[in-house]
């Protein structure tokens, strides 16, 4: 990691890059172990509630939301030691109720900012985006949903711009060539750690 002074969104962009490719199969592993868990739980629930029409639908997607940010946190803690440098760590694999907790709230709150963003004005709603992306990363280092938007705040700023870009060039990538869609997804969060990461280490010098 650079310092703050040194931070280099293309030079992370390509050293992400690196990281993706020496760890892309372990990647696959846990993205669909993570999807598929997800989506089993909440067609179990679905099956479960047939009888209530509607509603089982309802209760379906609220399962997915809650397991599918449970099972967020080891899938980012993966992404943490690849994103450092280091071989794939299995051994964090591990459900962390708490923090489960707090990434569902974290991403409650951040997906109506954003959709409030967008609908109120559409360039701000964009810039909160960019400036909450760092979010689910804080709730890692066990911060509450509140410390995590705050941090995220502060070490997103000065950087939209060049997130945005990158954010932006990356999306019509995917929209253009929807196979590498998987791709981009994990060398675009593996470069947002690596941001979080080499923010947090600035801040904290």
């Amino acid at each position: 990691m650079q310092d703050d002074t040194q931070f280099k969104p293309l030079l992370e962009l390509k050293q992400s890059w690196f990281a993706f490719r020496d760890n892309w199969f372990a990647l696959c592993v846990i993205y669909f172990l993570r999807s598929w868990l997800t989506l089993l739980c909440a067609c179990i629930t679905f099956a479960l509630l047939i009888d209530f029409k509607g509603w089982n639908l309802v209760a379906a997607g609220i399962v997915a939301a809650i397991i599918g940010s449970i099972l967020q946190v080891p899938y980012l803690k993966f992404f943490k030691s690849i994103s450092q440098g280091q071989k794939a760590d299995w051994s964090v694999l591990k459900i962390n109720l708490k923090q489960g907790l707090n990434m569902l709230l974290t991403q409650a709150f951040v997906l109506v900012s954003i959709a409030a963003g967008l609908v109120l004005l559409v360039v701000p709603g964009l810039i909160l985006s960019v400036r909450l992306l760092p979010s689910a990363f804080c709730v890692l280092d066990d911060k509450s949903p509140l410390d995590s938007i705050n941090t995220s705040f502060k070490l997103s700023s000065g950087y939209v711009f060049p997130i945005t870009i990158i954010l932006v060039v990356s999306g019509i990538i995917d929209y253009f060539t929807g196979f590498f869609a998987l791709i981009t997804e994990f060398v675009i969060t593996i470069f947002l750690y690596r941001f979080y990461l080499s923010r947090m280490e600035a801040q904290n010098k």
